[in-house]
């Protein structure tokens, strides 16, 4: 069963660090069976009061998949590392499952 992460991402000032970490992450998506479903874009908030800053969906094979890639120490090193390109406060993130 297909496992989502959802983050919606921060402001970033430091755009060269930032692809630093792209690089850096990419490769354990792939590595840990995910896909990258929405990357960015522009968004419609249709209810409600959200304002996502930028969205960010990655599909995985299974909820299992989706931990171990988060769980990745390669991640959260960049993740450590990329705390300080940002504005504002962390970005967020979680998960759903597809039943």
């Amino acid at each position: 069963m297909a496992a989502y992460v959802i983050a919606d991402t921060v402001s970033v000032h430091d755009t060269a660090t930032m692809d630093d970490y792209r690089r850096k992450v990419g490769p354990t998506i792939t590595k840990h069976g995910g896909k990258f479903v929405v990357r960015g874009g522009k968004h419609e908030v249709k209810e409600r009061t959200w304002q996502p800053t930028r969205l960010v969906i990655i599909e995985f094979p299974s909820r299992a998949a989706a931990e171990a890639w988060y769980s990745d120490p390669r991640v959260r090193t960049a993740d450590q590392d990329a705390a300080s390109l940002q504005r504002g406060p962390p970005a967020d993130c979680g998960w759903g499952v597809d039943q």
